[in-house]
């Protein structure tokens, strides 16, 4: 009686912890993969400011200002 009621309840809490682990390691892979978007995110503004100053640069070299 008590061998099957220590069994199910080692079941139980073995189920749990591994439930509350999946969960961790989800929510940890979502919060790397947004992570990883927003980084990209800045580094294509980033690269698109750098353009754009390099495009006004040369152009004003040129005599050609941008309005």
């Amino acid at each position: 009686m008590y061998e099957s009621t220590f069994r199910i309840l080692t079941g139980l809490f073995v189920t749990a912890v591994g439930g509350a682990l999946l969960y961790v390691s989800v929510v940890a892979g979502a919060a790397v993969l947004l992570l990883g978007v927003a980084v990209l995110l800045v580094g294509c503004v980033a690269r698109g400011v750098v353009d754009a100053t390099f495009e006004i640069e040369a152009r004003r070299r040129n005599g050609d200002v941008p309005t």
